[in-house]
């Protein structure tokens, strides 16, 4: 039944090192240390987000921990939050290299999920069909709705 789904987190876990690319700039502005103990902060709250969605029942598929190194860098993480409830790492705006992936029955139910947080500042649609790109990109609530088409 989740046949795409089940592809499509095979193709984004198979190199999730492509994706290393956050707070590169970081290492650049070091002397600024308030700047500095901001990064500290941005990572923690990923950290948080991504540790009480675990709690919450979602699996991590990839990445879920910070990457040892110069600057404040986390791995790019995949969380599957296929039957977890308003999983946080789905309902908070993270702003950082965290992909949370879910399944649905239908296309109403998809709509209800993708509109289910505060903010509803972006969202993203991967669909090959352009009516249904069409459809969730009026639908759902959010400041900017891209997709892959």
């Amino acid at each position: 039944m989740f046949a795409h789904f089940h592809a499509f987190v095979d193709s984004v876990t198979s190199e999730p090192d492509h994706a290393q690319v956050w707070l590169e700039w970081a290492v650049l502005i070091r002397n600024d240390e308030g700047l500095w103990d901001r990064f500290l902060e941005f990572q923690e709250h990923i950290i948080r987000i991504v540790a009480s969605s675990v709690r919450q029942g979602a699996t991590v598929l990839t990445g879920g921990s910070k990457l040892e190194r110069d600057g404040y860098y986390y791995a790019p993480t995949i969380l599957d939050c296929t039957g977890v409830d308003h999983a946080d790492s789905i309902t908070t705006e993270l702003f950082g290299p965290v992909l949370s992936v879910t399944t649905f029955s239908n296309m109403d139910e998809a709509i209800k999920l993708a509109n289910d947080t505060l903010y509803g500042l972006g969202a993203g649609v991967w669909t090959r069909d352009m009516n249904t790109a069409y459809r969730l990109g009026r639908e759902i609530k959010a400041g900017r709705v891209w997709t892959n088409c």
